[in-house]
């Protein structure tokens, strides 16, 4: 976890002894701090547009000139900012709290709760918080460079490879269409049609192919299915195709959800 000692916050407040009296709450907290101040939203906004990344945290005055904490806080949010925001209130309203919540703050509290111990407790759930969000945004970014690996390797397949959902007889990908292989100019709404590719089929296989799925669909103990099939070109010629099939994913009730 990050130490307390790096904290950077934000604290948007038009009052001068609320705005001494949260300082003085962290230092006796022995927080170390770099804190920046605003009195006015729209100045808290400017700079927040140029800077957002220098902050863990921000704390809003509910009650500012010109604007409340519920608007500021919704402004901030149209910046696309994930930096937990918490607002404070010179008195409670529970009803204001659920509003400000829903917005997507972090926190709402009175300001008798300014008080060191409290102060430092609250400091600490953002700094695990933020920590929890760095290691998602981690987690998100290997999964993306490990998605396009497996884009790089599937477009450069001499196979068609594609995840296929049972239900919706679509395509859910494909490292590119069959019709495409078989010399047709397609349109975007055929590429994930199973129909377009049905009525193309030779009708001694179309019987075959629809049992075929239906076998996949009704199995519990399903593996690997294998199916070859003829697709006419548009030289009204029939190209055969060798198809293998394997789980992908399954229903919560066990069932073949994709292949």
């Amino acid at each position: 976890m990050k130490d307390l000692e790096q904290i950077r916050i934000l604290l948007v407040d038009d009052d001068e002894i609320d705005i001494m009296a949260f300082k003085r709450a962290l230092k006796k907290a022995e927080i170390s701090h770099n804190i920046t101040t605003f009195t006015y939203a729209q100045e808290a906004l400017n700079h927040l547009k140029e800077h957002k990344e220098n902050f863990d945290c921000i704390f809003i005055d509910y009650l500012l000139p010109g604007v409340d904490g519920l608007q500021l806080l919704r402004q901030i949010n149209d910046l696309n900012i994930s930096i937990p925001i918490s607002v404070i209130t010179s008195h409670g309203d529970e009803k204001l709290a659920v509003e400000i919540m829903k917005e997507g703050a972090f926190d709402y509290f009175p300001k008798s709760e300014v008080r060191a111990e409290k102060l430092r407790k609250k400091i600490n759930s953002i700094l695990q918080y933020n920590e929890v969000q760095n290691e998602k945004l981690k987690v998100e970014k290997s999964l993306q460079k490990h998605k396009q690996f497996l884009q790089g390797i599937t477009q450069s397949s001499p196979n068609i490879i594609y995840i296929f959902n049972m239900e919706q007889r679509e395509f859910s990908y494909a490292n590119r269409n069959i019709l495409n292989d078989l010399g047709y100019e397609i349109t975007e709404n055929e590429v994930s049609g199973y129909k377009s590719i049905i009525e193309r089929m030779h009708p001694d296989d179309i019987v075959s192919a629809e049992k075929y799925m239906q076998n996949i669909a009704d199995s519990p103990n399903y593996e690997v299915s294998e199916l070859e099939f003829r697709l006419k070109n548009p030289e009204g010629n029939w190209i055969w195709f060798f198809n293998k099939d394997s789980i992908f994913s399954k229903t919560k009730d066990g069932h073949v959800k994709e292949i």
